[in-house]
């Protein structure tokens, strides 16, 4: 039979409840553990301790709960255990760069001595661990447990073993979803902002000082639900950075997406133009598609993490073509090369 390969992927298929953290997020990644073989005199005296390969797959579900799958392969002297385990992880601290969880797994175990056949048997896992998010898709980590393969192999072998294990993961998808109207999980955004209460309004156009965003227009004029002029635009700079070369939206600036998020919510009758921009460093065609790519990203990233409506979010590469300051000095590349958001009133 061929041996199978480092990692057993599964695909778990569950609806992404609407959630931070691991929710809706996949994991994969290394765990190289050191295991310690008890049980049966079959096993203890045909193996030590050694240093074992393994993999991982984990789905989350919720901020709390994940489902995975994992392979192992305890390869010492003259025995060699291979594990398919079917995991559920509880998550202690969701939303937390460190994620403390405990394990518990089911599975089939395939034991094999030297000059001996096959036998395979049910397998239990009960451990604990963590992983530390360095990045927003990169962890480390590290878990420590207890294995058990039963006495319901043909010979009545049983293995278990004490293992720890480090572990790294890479991460992908998730962010922020949107519960179907009307469904249990449908509620008001996390990022609403509190009812203001009455104020003043300094210009008397109509607008009150909270919701006004362009102060000192003459009294009597007609304004806009922002307070500006009719075709007057809002534009406020997205302060983020984006790694050489790529244009995925990085998590930690999650905070300047949400200035974008509340603005749409607070003005109903408001739409956005997403601005992508660079120096004049390189050739001008990839330029502008490197800001297009830029500016897609930031739309869609309002779209999954903050359920903004696309109807309302536009998203332009202008590359080199609007510069900000002179391209002549590091100073004013740096500010040419921004992420803008342009509102503007649909109905006056």
């Amino acid at each position: 039979m061929r041996t199978p390969s480092l990692f057993l992927v599964v695909l778990l298929s569950a609806p992404a409840v609407f959630a931070e953290d691991l929710s809706g997020r996949n994991g994969m990644g290394l765990s190289p553990a050191i295991a310690v073989p008890m049980g049966s005199a079959f096993v203890r005296d045909r193996g030590g301790i050694d240093l074992d390969p393994g993999g991982w797959y984990k789905r989350g579900l919720t901020e709390r709960w994940s489902l995975g799958a994992s392979y192992d392969m305890y390869i010492p002297g003259k025995i060699r255990i291979q594990n398919y385990f079917a995991n559920v992880y509880y998550q202690i601290l969701p939303s937390s760069r460190f994620n403390p969880y405990a394990r518990l797994g089911l599975g089939l175990s395939h034991i094999r001595g030297f000059a001996t056949p096959r036998e395979e048997a049910l397998g239990l896992k009960l451990g604990g661990g963590g992983d530390y998010f360095f990045q927003e898709d990169m962890s480390v980590g590290a878990e420590i447990g207890y294995h058990l393969t039963g006495k319901n192999s043909p010979s009545g072998h049983e293995a278990h073993l004490f293992y720890t294990a480090v572990t790294v993961g890479w991460w992908f998808g998730g962010g922020w979803k949107e519960a179907a109207p009307g469904s249990a999980g449908a509620g008001p955004s996390p990022y609403a902002l509190a009812a203001a209460p009455v104020s003043a309004d300094a210009d008397a156009d109509g607008i009150s000082d909270p919701k006004d965003r362009c102060p000192g227009t003459p009294a009597g004029t007609a304004v806009t639900s922002m307070g500006c002029l009719k075709g007057e635009k809002v534009s406020i700079e997205l302060r983020m950075q984006f790694d050489s070369g790529k244009s995925k939206v990085k998590r930690k600036y999650d905070d300047q997406l949400v200035k974008v998020a509340e603005l749409l919510r607070t003005y109903p009758d408001v739409t956005a133009e997403i601005e992508g921009h660079t120096d004049n460093m390189g050739k001008a065609e990839k330029n502008k598609a490197l800001s297009q790519e830029r500016a897609d990203a930031v739309r869609a990233a309002l779209i999954e993490r903050f359920r903004a409506s696309p109807d309302r979010l536009t998203a332009v590469g202008y590359g080199q073509e609007r510069p900000a300051a002179s391209n002549g000095s590091e100073a004013g590349r740096a500010k040419n090369r921004r992420v803008v958001a342009s509102f503007a009133a649909t109905q006056d």
